[in-house]
């Protein structure tokens, strides 16, 4: 009996799988056939993949079209009422709003339409897509642009002035459709004849073309990734933006690089960018954050017309002659005269104050001291409740707090500031920079405000730790040194450091080095005398440590020692030594109690002593007198403090100093103090002084009658 197979369609047939026969269907299908079968189910696939995608394409088209109606509907309204209707600006973060031109301009006017925001997207783009296309340009051959992707393609804006930057587009049409719906405008955002259409006035600085808050950047931040390390920032960020937009700033303006042409001052980027070019991809991030322009709504004195730009120019150099030593938070080969009349009204005013200080000594402050100083402290006041934070408004805080009063107040204003631009990241930043890059000194003036930046957070630290010391106070931000400034000695080996960033470091590790001996927390009747001699070993031992090496280095690189880093080292190793020690003079109120004291606790108390006289004999008549009146309101408080501690140190121990020669140089000191702005402070140093003599503490010398007549 013949068995035929059945159901060809499922081979092996039913009667071939009951009898567990092989069936001849399954005999005559050749493996050709299968993966002819297999290739054309792929394409079957593939081909509904690609119908899929279009059809997605098509209705992001046709959303974006039909926005662009709505759009051309309001440009044509506005036209025929004589202008644009009035509406609301919104401004991305990681944009600038300068009131330009829409298109995008600059490299991305040589880029063709077909290289424009793609269209293979589903949905329009998402605000930060526009932000990398403004920064970076469109991406070509790509059907989509991601951050991580836009670096091979960054355009450098710097030298760009203001005008040729985009505003934000917060909207879901592209700038481009835009740039090319409006009759006469170039696809560069330039119109043909080279003016707008007298038709629409005001085209050339128009407005964000959508409403505020019809399309939101917070969904480009994740809430969970911004709860681990800031959670309020996206929020606030928003109320600084708004604040700085009623100011008249532009409320996202970040530091790319110092701008030294001839028309202006600091050229800023629409973001904080990538520093990283194709040269040298390895430089990442700017760490530096900047909000607001320090040109806007200030003037200097010349500007203002308080004094002729040739008197200016004079007290300009004096600053930089005399004082500017005291505190090098400036570059005098950079930061020129011009230079930063165009990039900070702020700081220049700041300067000729303290010019006009010196000037004045101890008599009554002129008109022009006047009006400098009080312009000043408005524009400091300024930022007390403005969110600008840039370079220039620190560096004048900077200033503010050396030679102004209240300094602790002030000193903490600029470093809460310093913090929030994330200053503290510019030293391991360019240390990276130094060790990582391939090419470290290539375009080094990109680097300017990294140095700069690192400079004024040197300087911070440094009133930090003084301020602290000096007012009993806790030491802001306090960590161990490597934490508050690594790689600090390195940026001494930049190529765009000078000699007098050693300072900073002089006199922070000198700070360092006392740290452990300062206790604010706890009162000196609640402390521990053997702990205390522990510390006070520790403290001497450190001071001395980092003197030898500070010294040793001004020596290897060439530093006279007639130099002013070179006796500024000496003086803050004695300030160090006599404030240090005076702890060791716990439980002392009388010559008795002097001479209980251990014979350790005696050197350490003699030591003080003997750094107190010269300190007064150095800065009364000796090394340091030259230039003394321009020195800073710390400079002025101390010396006038270590006299009179110096006299009371004299009454308990006058057998470990030269009494005659103490009283000559205070007297000398008398003679020099009218010439510094510290009248209150050298009328208590002068009754100190006489009740020593009445009391044969000390003697009185042949030009002590003329000292007290000069007071």
């Amino acid at each position: 009996m013949k068995i035929r197979c059945e159901g060809k369609e499922d081979p092996p047939c039913r009667r071939c799988r009951n009898f567990r026969l092989e069936c001849t269907f399954t005999q005559s299908k050749g493996r050709g056939d299968d993966d002819e079968g297999e290739q054309a189910r792929r394409r079957i696939a593939s081909l509904e993949g690609e119908v899929t995608g279009i059809s997605h394409t098509v209705t992001g088209i046709n959303q974006k079209l039909e926005d662009l109606g709505v759009l051309l509907q309001r440009l044509a309204g506005g036209a025929v009422g004589g202008g644009l209707p009035r509406m609301h600006q919104h401004s991305s973060p990681a944009m600038p709003h300068h009131g330009g031109h829409l298109g995008y301009g600059g490299p991305m006017d040589e880029v063709s339409p077909a290289h424009t925001h793609s269209t293979t997207h589903p949905t329009p783009p998402t605000a930060r897509d526009l932000a990398i296309d403004a920064i970076t340009g469109p991406m070509s051959n790509s059907p989509s642009h991601h951050p991580s992707s836009s670096a091979s393609h960054h355009y450098t804006l710097v030298g760009r002035s203001p005008a040729a930057m985009n505003p934000p587009w917060t909207g879901s049409v592209p700038p481009e459709a835009v740039s090319r719906a409006i009759p006469g405008r170039t696809h560069g955002g330039e119109w043909a004849n080279g003016h707008p259409p007298p038709s629409v006035p005001g085209t050339d600085s128009l407005p964000s073309l959508v409403r505020e808050g019809t399309i939101s950047d917070e969904d480009d931040h994740d809430p969970l990734e911004s709860s681990m390390q800031e959670p309020f920032r996206e929020l606030t960020r928003k109320e600084e933006e708004a604040r700085l937009r009623a100011e008249g700033h532009d409320p996202a303006v970040r530091r790319m690089s110092h701008s030294r042409n001839a028309e202006g001052g600091a050229v800023r980027s629409s973001k904080r960018k990538r520093l990283n070019d194709e040269d040298d991809p390895d430089w990442g991030t700017s760490p530096i954050v900047e909000k607001g322009d320090p040109r806007a709504n200030a003037q200097d004195p010349v500007t203002a017309g308080f004094c002729t730009e040739e008197e200016g120019k004079e007290l300009f150099q004096a600053f930089f002659k005399h004082a500017h030593p005291f505190i090098p938070v400036l570059n005098p080969r950079e930061d020129t005269w011009e230079n930063l009349r165009q990039r900070s009204p702020f700081i220049v005013t700041v300067i000729l104050s303290i010019a006009l200080r010196a000037r004045d000594g101890c008599g009554p402050p002129s008109d022009l001291t006047k009006k400098c100083r009080d312009s000043a402290e408005d524009m400091a006041k300024q930022t007390l409740f403005s969110p600008i934070a840039t370079l220039e408004t620190v560096q004048a805080l900077t200033l503010i707090t050396s030679w102004g009063e209240h300094a602790w107040r002030t000193c903490c204003h600029a470093m809460a500031l310093a913090v929030d631009m994330r200053l503290y990241r510019c030293l391991p930043y360019l240390y990276k920079i130094r060790t990582q890059s391939r090419k470290p000194d290539a375009n080094l003036e990109r680097q300017m405000p990294l140095v700069a930046g690192a400079r004024v957070w040197l300087a911070l630290v440094k009133q930090s730790y003084e301020m602290s010391f000096n007012h009993a106070q806790p030491i802001q931000f306090s960590g161990s040194l490597q934490e508050r400034i690594p790689y600090a000695r390195e940026l001494l080996q930049h190529p765009l450091s000078t000699v007098y960033d050693s300072r900073f470091l002089v006199s922070i590790e000198l700070c360092a080095a006392r740290e452990e001996a300062f206790r604010p927390w706890t009162a000196s009747s609640c402390q521990d005398l053997s702990s205390v001699d522990d510390v006070l070993r520790k403290v001497n031992k450190g001071i001395d440590t980092c003197y030898e090496y500070w010294l040793n280095y001004y020596h290897r690189v060439g530093v006279p020692s007639d130099h002013f880093l070179v006796k500024e080292l000496g003086s803050q190793k004695a300030y160090g030594i006599m404030f240090a020690n005076a702890a060791a003079w716990y439980g002392v109120h009388s010559k008795n109690d002097a001479v209980l004291l251990s014979a350790e606790r005696r050197q350490w108390v003699q030591s003080a002593l003997r750094a107190a006289a010269f300190l007064t004999s150095s800065i009364g008549s000796g090394r340091q007198e030259k230039d003394s009146e321009f020195g800073n309101h710390n400079f002025h408080v101390a010396i006038v403090a270590t006299a009179r501690y110096l006299i009371r140190m004299c009454e308990l121990i006058p057998d470990a100093a030269d009494l005659n020669q103490v009283s000559l140089d205070i007297d000398r000191l008398l003679l020099k103090l009218p010439f510094y702005p510290v009248v209150p402070f050298a009328e208590s140093l002068r009754r100190t002084l006489a009740k020593a003599r009445d009391q044969g503490v000390l003697p009185y010398t042949s030009i002590s009658e003329q000292a007290d007549a000069a007071m």
